[in-house]
């Protein structure tokens, strides 16, 4: 997959997507597979968000396929685990459906702020005091889905309000909690739905060992905890 496509866009076919699954993790991808289908085939966790299409099981399917080798590249060169990062790409863009995912490549929802060169608007459902509302927000606009799983990443490390995920990054699920009590999202459930699509589809499964993490030195240089995160595979 080239990766200025859109992930689960339908380029490939779904079975040239199993088997590049398959090459990276070998016999262990038959327990992810079984079952990822199996809870795609009965999950009730996402919501379809409104004015988007609800895609059906096959497209969620072909999305995480899809995302897997791009997240596992970006998990060994940043230590962020696989689990979260595409359990969160699932959630915010309802498994690539979303306007953001097709036309900006945005997988993460993240906003603008003054210094980022494209932005485009859209309407955003906000949480304020638990009760649900929305306004128009400024989201960030990718060349490509690479650009934005990168960006993703960088973004939750060099916001200090997200150091105490880190402590977690060989489990997806307190990682995800320690992002959404940081602040990542106003929905009060957003870190039970990401455990839900972690558990569901067995994402940890997935995960990068430690032993596996080459953690580059480039992205490493920006990171304001580079001696403890960065040193230890460098």
């Amino acid at each position: 997959m080239s990766k200025s496509q859109a992930i689960g866009g339908g380029i490939l076919a779904t079975t040239a997507l199993i088997s590049g699954v398959f090459a990276i993790y070998g016999p262990k991808a038959n327990f992810w597979f079984e079952g990822a289908k199996a809870y795609l085939g009965v999950s009730r966790v996402l919501e379809c968000k409104a004015g988007q299409p609800c895609p059906s099981n096959m497209q969620r399917f072909r999305f995480i396929l899809a995302a897997i080798p791009l997240a596992h590249e970006v998990s060994i060169k940043t230590g962020v685990p696989m689990s979260t990062m595409i359990a969160q790409a699932a959630l915010e863009t309802g498994y690539g459906s979303s306007y953001l995912a097709k036309q900006h490549h945005n997988y993460f929802g993240i906003k603008c702020n003054g210094t980022w060169a494209k932005c485009v608007s859209r309407f955003d459902t906000e949480y304020v005091n638990g009760q649900k509302t929305g306004w128009t927000s400024q989201f960030r606009s990718y060349p490509s889905a690479a650009g934005s799983f990168y960006d993703y990443a960088t973004f939750l490390k060099v916001n200090p309000r997200y150091a105490a995920a880190f402590q977690h990054r060989k489990d997806g699920k307190r990682f995800a909690s320690e992002v959404a009590r940081a602040g990542y999202a106003t929905d009060p459930g957003y870190a039970k739905k990401l455990h839900g699509i972690i558990d569901g589809l067995r994402l940890e499964a997935l995960n990068v060992p430690p032993s596996e993490w080459k953690l580059d030195p480039l992205f490493c240089s920006s990171f304001d905890r580079k001696a403890k995160l960065c040193k230890e595979k460098n």
